[in-house]
């Protein structure tokens, strides 16, 4: 773990300067255990700087005129580092970093999720699994067409990496999520059903109620009623809500055909 008496050896790599100093003002502010050991504006200049600090943590950016953050990641054989990406990438790329789990801040970067950010990297340490969230990532992003089957679940030793189609069911904890697995195991993750709901709308999952997102290819049995109740494959019986009903009923009508 990282020792709270040690101060987090950084690298930023970005290739507007603006960027770059208005990310240092805030880390300045609002993360005192952050040490920026050098700024870089080129995947050249970064590549040097990881090589001579042997950083604990990068700040990069994708788009970089010439090679972009991708090809820095590329170029380095075994990562010994976490990365936040700082980004204003597209959509499907930031469900590519959802889907891996990897830490990523969508510009203008707020204190706030600097924080977020940072808070998220002390809780886990430095394991073989961000060397396979890495290339997982890139291959996510390098190859557009290719169906993703899998998500990245944080937790307290590093990730477990779960097939959607072994997602029965994801449950809402205030902050947290509950996934509900085939072989019947619980994965608990620190991060908000909306936000899954959000990763996993192009997957056969659907919010059924405020607390429920449920994989369609594993529903029973549907009872009619005000909203209605389902039965999912692990027996478990959950309350479609009434204003969800009608969509509900689309999306299933749509999966069967």
């Amino acid at each position: 773990m990282i020792s709270p008496y040690t101060k987090i050896k950084t690298i930023i790599i970005d290739d507007e300067q603006l960027c770059i100093d208005s990310l240092q003002l805030k880390l300045e502010e609002t993360c005192q255990d952050i040490e920026v050991l050098q700024t870089c504006t080129s995947v050249t200049e970064g590549l040097k700087a990881i090589s001579n600090h042997k950083p604990q943590l990068i700040f990069l950016d994708i788009n970089m005129p010439g090679e972009d953050g991708f090809t820095l990641l590329e170029k380095i054989d075994t990562p010994t580092f976490e990365i936040i990406f700082t980004t204003a990438y597209d959509q499907y790329a930031l469900k590519a970093f959802q889907f891996n789990a990897i830490n990523y801040l969508l510009k203008p970067i707020s204190p706030e999720e600097i924080m977020l950010s940072i808070n998220r990297y002390k809780e886990r340490t430095y394991n073989q699994t961000s060397i396979q969230q890495l290339q997982s990532l890139l291959d996510d992003v390098r190859s557009t067409q290719k169906e993703i089957d899998k998500v990245a679940l944080p937790t307290t030793n590093g990730y477990r990496f779960v097939l959607l189609k072994d997602i029965i069911r994801l449950e809402a904890s205030s902050n947290y999520t509950i996934f509900y697995l085939t072989d019947q195991s619980q994965v608990v993750v620190s991060r908000t059903l909306k936000e899954y709901e959000i990763m996993l709308e192009n997957h056969s999952f659907i919010r059924i109620h405020n607390s429920h997102l449920v994989n369609l290819s594993l529903i029973k049995e549907y009872y009619k009623g005000q909203g209605g109740t389902i039965i999912m494959a692990d027996g478990t019986e959950i309350e479609v809500s009434a204003r969800r009903r009608n969509y509900f009923l689309e999306k299933i009508e749509a999966f069967i055909k």
